[in-house]
């Protein structure tokens, strides 16, 4: 999924409804495993990519493209090391408030995309 992603990070032309798919496809809340709350890394953070996409306009310095790209970055750095977020159960909670925000702001976009 990140591959994918990180493809239409230089894209003008974004695959709207492939984006709506990939943000929709992520993991559901944490499960407790040890006395700890574990989310699949990478699963949100490319969930949040995703949604940054959707986001984005045309250009190719728009800040949500950036944000996009940082998101790919922790997706693919491990837990606890520089740029990876936080470990554990920290990390699960952080990337479900990212998710919640993520999931806001695209319902905002869609509201005014209706708006006559």
């Amino acid at each position: 999924m990140a591959d994918r992603l990180r493809a239409l990070l230089d894209r003008a032309d974004l695959p709207l409804e492939e984006l709506r798919a990939r943000r929709s496809r992520q993991p559901g809340w944490p499960r407790a495993s040890a006395g700890h709350l574990r989310l699949p890394h990478g699963g949100e953070p490319c969930a949040g990519a995703a949604g940054e996409l959707l986001a984005a306009s045309p250009s190719l310095d728009d800040p949500h493209r950036a944000r996009a790209r940082q998101l790919l970055q922790q997706a693919e750095t491990a837990p606890g090391q520089p740029g990876g977020g936080p470990p554990g159960a920290v990390g699960g909670l952080k990337d479900q408030l990212q998710n919640l925000q993520q999931s806001h702001q695209e319902k905002l976009q869609e509201v005014e995309r209706e708006k006559p």
